[in-house]
């Protein structure tokens, strides 16, 4: 089982490599927060032991904070400090 998690591990990432390349950095952030939520869903769907109500808010939170985040302004070249 060890060397089939090893080989699906690689394959993840190379897929995911990929799927940087061919796709924006926001679209990929995108897709990872909604993979999250379908296999969340799942999880509690289908198999009886699963995250508990506070583990499923938490990550909850987590994507909330994700979608309300954005990058810091460039500072303009007059309010940098001179060398």
């Amino acid at each position: 089982w060890l060397l089939i998690s090893c080989v699906c591990g690689i394959a993840i990432s190379y897929f995911a490599f990929l799927a940087r390349a061919a796709i924006s950095a926001t679209y990929f952030t995108v897709i990872g927060n909604t993979c999250k939520v379908i296999t969340v869903a799942l999880n509690i769907i289908v198999w009886d032991k699963h995250a508990t109500p506070e583990g499923v808010m938490s990550l909850f939170l987590c994507l909330v904070c994700a979608f309300f985040y954005e990058q810091a302004p460039k500072r303009k070249d007059s309010m940098m400090l001179p060398r």
